[in-house]
């Protein structure tokens, strides 16, 4: 008679039995914090998608875009509605779930059962990844074609309005109470050539009085400023003892004049070449801000003064900024919900004063990010270093606050 199975048998099925009650406390948690994160995200895109439909109206009114296209240009934004939304989401859905677990004990429950907080948040912070993986995914594949999708619009329209009979352009804007300093007409706008037939340029000065004309055979915008040809430059002196100047005319083969851009070209050049320019590198994908700064890092050793290299070195800086802006910016997800998840179960009773933290914790990642970036954008500082700083410092906070209510 031997009694040496049963326990055998016990021994073996106690770990299976733990292991499995682990996994429904996974399930059950994970649950929990999906569907809140989930909530939040439907909240934050709705308030974003209101903001974006406003957008719209304003596109439609002033490009004259048709009710189906304003749709098209609002559903073409919802990808990268969906990348700044997340971050938010996961922060508010991690504290809303464990704020819950707290208000009804559960979370007192779970620990009496020998199960640790960070035993009980593996399965948030495995979704916490799953989200930081869609927010890069849909920032590399989708936010930069679907950003150029929808600049194609305003573009056609223009195309097709812009330059038909008569063109003209003032600045300040007709609808600026401001005295008028520049004036350029033409007989017509090539929008895809960005070139005016038969312009005419007029400057005034403070008291509304013409000192500068010039009439052109052709006029082309370069991006930066207004290139004339075959074109005759007429200047206007001021009275000189209370009589009249004459006029002072030359004749110019070609001109560059700096004016300020027509609004259309600003609110259209959006392509990516502007985009890089300007390193608004969050709507470009990665492959393309690391072409473009080995173009520009290959300009390096043809610098020939100082300040032309100083200028080449800022853009390298701005754009390994951008790199690494690109990197870190999905990687708040999962930070965000290393802070949410202690937080949660900051007061047992309500979630309110966690919800508050919450948004103080959001509110200094934004001013962190925002002196981060203008410290490592123009590379006045480490830009890899200024990219990791708000990533590195919410991680520490959710690191500590987790170490602490696990103590």
């Amino acid at each position: 008679m031997t009694t040496s199975a049963p326990p055998q048998q016990i021994t073996q099925s106690a770990p299976a039995s733990k292991a499995g009650g682990l996994l429904i406390i996974d399930r059950f948690v994970g649950k929990l914090v999906v569907g809140a994160t989930l909530g939040a995200a439907g909240w934050f895109l709705g308030i974003l998608l209101i903001a974006i439909v406003i957008t719209g109206l304003q596109k439609l009114v002033t490009n004259a875009l048709s009710p189906g296209e304003m749709l098209i240009f609002v559903a073409l934004q919802l990808p990268r509605m969906i990348v700044f939304a997340l971050p938010m989401a996961t922060l508010f859905g991690s504290v809303q779930a464990f704020a819950a677990l707290s208000r009804q004990g559960e979370a007192v429950a779970l620990g009496a059962a020998g199960v640790s907080l960070v035993r009980m948040i593996r399965a948030p912070l495995i979704w916490a990844a799953i989200l930081t993986l869609v927010s890069f995914g849909l920032s590399e594949l989708l936010v930069p074609p679907l950003e150029r999708s929808k600049d194609s619009i305003l573009v056609s329209h223009l195309t097709a309005s812009v330059g038909k009979g008569g063109f003209r352009y003032q600045d300040p804007g007709a609808d600026e109470d401001l005295p008028l300093q520049t004036l350029v007409q033409a007989k017509s706008f090539d929008f895809e050539k960005r070139t005016l037939n038969q312009p005419r340029v007029q400057i005034f000065d403070d008291d509304q009085k013409l000192k500068l004309q010039i009439v052109a055979q052709s006029a082309q915008w370069t991006g930066k400023n207004w290139m004339l040809n075959n074109g005759v430059l007429t200047r206007f002196p001021p009275p000189r003892n209370g009589e009249l100047s004459m006029p002072e005319a030359s004749e110019f083969p070609t001109l560059s004049i700096e004016l300020p851009a027509p609004e259309f070209l600003n609110r259209s050049a959006n392509s990516l070449s502007t985009r890089l320019a300007r390193g608004d590198f969050l709507m470009i994908s990665l492959p393309e801000v690391f072409a473009y700064r080995r173009t520009i890092a290959a300009q390096l050793p043809l610098a020939t003064t100082d300040a032309e290299r100083a200028r080449t070195e800022k853009l390298v800086k701005s754009a390994t900024f951008g790199i690494h802006e690109k990197i870190a910016a999905p990687l708040i997800c999962f930070a965000f919900a290393l802070v949410g998840l202690p937080l949660g179960l900051h007061s047992p009773r309500s979630g309110g004063g966690a919800l508050g933290l919450s948004f103080v914790v959001l509110v200094v990642y934004y001013v962190i990010l925002t002196w981060c970036s203008t410290l490592g954008r123009p590379g006045a500082v480490n830009p890899v270093a200024m990219a990791y700083t708000p990533l590195v410092l919410i991680s520490a906070i959710g690191c500590g606050l987790v170490w602490l209510r696990n103590r």
